[in-house]
């Protein structure tokens, strides 16, 4: 998704029909994705891309040289652009268009399926032993909910890195869809289908954010500092407000940084990335997506100060379950269930997934945060952003 040469211009690629690429493979058309690079190789590149005997995306590649089989599971397969999310197969006409065939392609197989042993000289290469299986994961945020048991509709799935991405079990495939979400398999077709919405970049932003206000030697620690001075600051951070969606780069020039406390400003961007957020949730609660408890996983879920602001200005509980490591949990999930360890990935999150810590919102900063969110929104959201 960082291979950024597919044009925009590309007669092949403005021949399609975005919103039924998205009813077809379940997210909307995205010009980094392997659809537009395929695209743009064939253009492009045309020798190279006729003299090819397999058309793979890597994760397929990597399952090849462990276990000299070629195959992907339908998750990871949503994000290659060419399936029928729906017939877990792959869409002739996407093929047709770029002049492939099917028995060019991984083969199709569901999340938690077992697709062999590991090979001689895999393990050489790997350091395992020969025969350990290798078994089909999945997109990485619906591992994490593997990971931390969010099965159930009304549960959210926040997961933080570089973008934020909130990740809903819907039991309708369409809701996702017509909400122009990303939607996965997930645990369809006897559970859920997951729908995911991204706020991108924002954890860049706060990166930035961070970086410009912490001295040289406290850059190792960056985040512990940022966590540790925001604690002396209050609800509001004594009216210092911040558009998280705009680019990091001079932002806190725009505030004026000589003019308040590094502990209030750290506050504040605390405050906005979750003010961003609750303006997700709002949006999709409006379209039916109703939401009653928070899960947190990534870097913000190991910070106690943010992971409070989240459930004061969400208004929710906030649940904290594996911390960074939810999307590994819920490979080893899958990799149990596909091993016969697991009857289900049901199973092995109850027998292995852990106990949460659950945050609730202090009700005295949940009630002045009302006005504070409603503040933000007006200012930034209704095209009158200043500083």
């Amino acid at each position: 998704w960082q291979d950024k040469r597919p044009l925009p211009d590309s007669d092949m690629l403005n021949n399609l029909d975005q919103e039924k690429v998205h009813e077809i493979t379940g997210w909307p058309f995205l010009e980094m994705f392997p659809l537009a690079h395929l695209a743009w190789l064939k253009s492009q590149k045309t020798e190279l891309f006729n003299s090819a005997t397999r058309y793979v995306m890597n994760i397929s590649y990597i399952y090849y040289r462990l276990t000299g089989r070629f195959a992907i599971d339908y998750s990871t397969a949503t994000t290659f652009y060419l399936q029928d999310q729906v017939n877990r197969k792959w869409h002739q006409p996407f093929l047709d268009l770029l002049g492939i065939s099917s028995s060019s392609l991984p083969e199709l197989l569901p999340s938690a399926t077992s697709i062999g042993k590991l090979t001689r000289q895999a393990g050489r290469d790997t350091g395992l032993p020969t025969g350990t299986e290798v078994v089909l994961g999945s997109f990485d945020h619906p591992a994490a909910a593997r990971g931390t048991g969010v099965y159930q509709q009304g549960s959210l799935l926040i997961s933080c890195g570089t973008s934020w991405v909130g990740l809903y079990p819907v039991s309708e495939r369409d809701t996702g869809i017509s909400n122009q979400m990303l939607t996965d398999p997930f645990l369809s077709p006897d559970g859920p289908y997951a729908a995911m919405f991204s706020i991108p970049g924002i954890g860049n932003t706060i990166d930035a954010l961070i970086e410009e206000l912490v001295s040289e030697d406290e850059l190792p620690e960056q985040y512990q500092v940022f966590e540790h001075e925001a604690r002396f600051s209050s609800p509001g951070a004594h009216h210092i407000t911040i558009d998280i969606t705009r680019p990091g780069d001079k932002l806190l020039t725009r505030i004026q940084k000589e003019h308040h406390k590094r502990s209030d400003i750290f506050r504040a961007v605390m405050e906005a990335a979750v003010f961003e957020l609750k303006r997700n949730i709002d949006h999709y609660e409006k379209h039916g997506l109703k939401v009653n408890d928070i899960t947190l996983v990534g870097g913000v879920s190991t910070n106690m100060l943010w992971s409070q602001i989240m459930a004061d200005i969400t208004g929710r509980p906030v649940k904290l379950s594996s911390g960074q490591m939810a999307g590994a949990i819920g490979s080893a999930i899958m990799a149990g269930a596909g091993t016969g360890l697991f009857m289900d990935e049901k199973e092995g999150f109850d027998r292995v997934g852990g106990n949460y810590r659950i945050i609730r919102p202090n009700q005295t900063n949940a009630v002045l945060y009302r006005d504070l969110y409603i503040n933000y929104v007006n200012k930034y959201h209704n095209h009158e952003a200043s500083y």
